[in-house]
């Protein structure tokens, strides 16, 4: 891995395999890592501008075409110094801002964000009744949150993300260590998981959301879920059969709503419903 201070862009490519709603899925995920120095809002900077202005560009494209977001927030009890503070919190602003000129502009993300407190081995001994229990690690983890030098991050976070979920990782152990021999520097795989679950359910919506809002226009609300087939890959068998109950269903409409038209207009319409 590269260094934390290192002003470069490093881009990963890896696959997870896993089995949901009992079918062996692949989901095929591709990363960048970045210094922190190159997103805006910091009140350090850098000596090399001209660098850190191409370089910022292309993260934040990256951002803006992200289909979900990991940030990692290290498990501590000590007060962050204001400008470390500062730092963190004018860098998810700076992040935000973009993502929603890509949107909507409402200054909210449609995206799911995975907040990961890496470390949590560190609060083995102050919760130790959770027992390896999920839910019950899940509840102390909003709770440190909530209580800890991230409050104010978590807290924007929640705001702007209404598909947000906090994952306590034992960095040193694994996920979820059964023996002391599961070492493991980090173990990130629940949380990419639950991104690509909930980024293909976020892509859904979106063409859910433009069907409502445009009923009658059949042509694109049938290229929006067909480009959940063959550019986004949805695979989740439950989104899959929806889809294809709704082409059905707006197909149908489609057809019967060209039958009612006058004879030319008709004519066209037809040779445009069928390519």
């Amino acid at each position: 891995l590269p260094r934390p201070t290192a002003h470069r862009i490093y881009e990963y490519h890896f696959h997870i395999n896993t089995e949901i709603e009992d079918q062996k899925r692949t989901f095929h995920i591709t990363t960048k890592d970045y210094s922190g120095e190159m997103l805006q809002g910091r009140m350090d900077d850098i000596s090399e501008d001209q660098m850190r202005e191409e370089k910022s560009k292309e993260i934040y494209d990256f951002f803006s075409q992200a289909r979900g977001i990991l940030i990692l927030l290290e498990t501590i009890d000590h007060a962050l110094p204001l400008e470390q503070q500062m730092n963190y919190e004018n860098e998810l602003e700076s992040i935000i801002n973009t993502i929603s000129q890509y949107t909507d502009g409402s200054n909210t993300i449609q995206i799911p964000i995975a907040i990961v407190l890496s470390k949590w081995d560190r609060q083995i001994q102050k919760y130790a009744d959770t027992a390896r229990d999920v839910e019950i690690e899940e509840k102390y983890a909003l709770q440190y949150l909530e209580n800890s030098p991230w409050s104010r991050i978590y807290q924007k976070i929640t705001m702007i993300c209404p598909l947000t979920k906090v994952f306590p990782i034992y960095s040193f152990w694994g996920d979820k260590p059964n023996v002391q021999r599961e070492i493991q520097s980090f173990n990130l795989t629940a949380p990419w998981i639950w991104i690509a679950q909930h980024a293909e359910i976020c892509l859904f919506q979106k063409a859910k959301l433009f069907q409502q809002e445009y009923p009658k226009d059949y042509a694109q609300i049938l290229a929006n879920y067909q480009s959940l087939f063959t550019v986004d890959k949805v695979q989740s068998p439950s989104i899959v059969l929806e889809i294809q109950e709704i082409r059905k269903k707006i197909s149908q409409e489609y057809y019967d709503n060209i039958m009612n038209l006058p004879k030319r207009e008709k004519m066209l319409a037809l040779k445009k419903f069928i390519q």
